[in-house]
């Protein structure tokens, strides 16, 4: 846990600036550069978020939107613009019989130690 406030921000600024495509995965991508299981259904891409500073060690995400199949997609995935995952976390992402899922607010704790 950071207890200085302006050195959380630091760290989630420094964090934020490692990449804004955010992805998801059917299963554990692993802990590699290579994302395993990321979703390979058609018309699914990465969405790109656009980060805004706090100031107590949070970056909020813009909202980034998903179309796919209905089904479980367990893991958000965070890469840089050249491909490379920079992390990934465990969600709670089912999408419903039409296939839009929004994950609204993407945000980074580095209190946290995860993106969250």
């Amino acid at each position: 846990m950071v207890n200085v406030p302006s050195t959380a921000q630091s760290l989630s600024n420094d964090y934020a600036g490692m990449g804004a495509w955010i992805g998801l995965a059917t299963d554990d991508p692993g802990n590699t550069s290579t994302p395993a299981n990321e979703v390979t259904a058609d018309g699914y891409t990465r969405q790109k978020t656009t980060w805004t500073p706090g100031d107590v060690g949070v970056n909020q995400g813009s909202p980034v939107n998903f179309t796919l199949p209905s089904g479980a997609y367990p893991y958000l995935i965070l890469c840089a613009e050249d491909g490379t995952m920079i992390d990934n976390c465990k969600i709670d992402a089912t999408l419903n019989s039409d296939g839009r899922s929004s994950l609204s607010r993407p945000t980074r704790r580095p209190d946290a130690a995860r993106f969250i």
